[in-house]
């Protein structure tokens, strides 16, 4: 098969399988937190992009993980998860304050878009190392070895799933409490770190 053609019983495949995988997962938890207390559109870009690096790495070097030692991932990971913990817990009180609706003007974009998005794009980025849609999609193209349907598909069903998590987050944000909210993803950021210190 070639590689830049298109099988759309593999695209639909391969899109229900990602999009499936990835609703019930951290990553998009994390997106829906986020997108509660933060720009909703920020975040989804940011986790666009590191959904679309994450692809990419699993296309081109699907075995990479298992030439990365575990316990550098397991570590790393854990490391910058408590970080991003802290981090959002620190900072509830100024994020409640700017997510409630029609409580003054809103942040200037070139103020909160950039560092949102970023601390969206690292979040998604971390998560997603070594999770179920990732090596699914490197599985997928070991098998079938069409990347250009298999790497599109993977990338709209993550895209379909963080679109999703954003707009849930944006919803729920007029019906949560901002500084719950914020102190929940505190513990969520937590949480992530203690899972990837004890995972196999």
């Amino acid at each position: 098969m070639p590689l830049m053609s298109i099988s759309w019983s593999l695209f639909s495949s391969t899109f229900a399988l990602i999009f499936l995988a990835e609703l019930p997962d951290k990553t998009i938890f994390a997106v829906l937190l986020l997108a509660a207390s933060h720009r909703p559109a920020a975040i989804f870009v940011g986790a666009a992009l590191a959904f679309l690096i994450q692809t990419m790495i699993a296309l081109l070097f699907g075995s990479v993980l298992t030439l990365v030692p575990a316990e550098v991932i397991r570590y790393g990971s854990a490391l910058l998860f408590f970080i991003f913990a802290v981090q959002i817990w620190r900072k509830h009180d100024q994020a409640a304050a700017e997510a409630v609706v029609g409580a003054g003007a809103k942040p200037s974009p070139g103020e909160r878009f950039w560092p949102t998005l970023w601390l969206s794009f690292v979040t998604i980025f971390v998560a997603e190392w070594g999770d179920l849609s990732q090596l699914a999609t490197a599985a997928l193209v070991a098998k079938f070895g069409n990347l250009w349907t298999v790497g599109l598909a993977a990338t709209l069903a993550l895209w379909a799933a963080a679109g999703l998590g954003a707009m849930l987050g944006r919803v729920g944000r007029g019906y949560l409490d901002a500084q719950l909210v914020h102190r929940l993803g505190a513990v969520a950021m937590a949480g992530a770190g203690i899972y990837s210190l004890v995972k196999s």
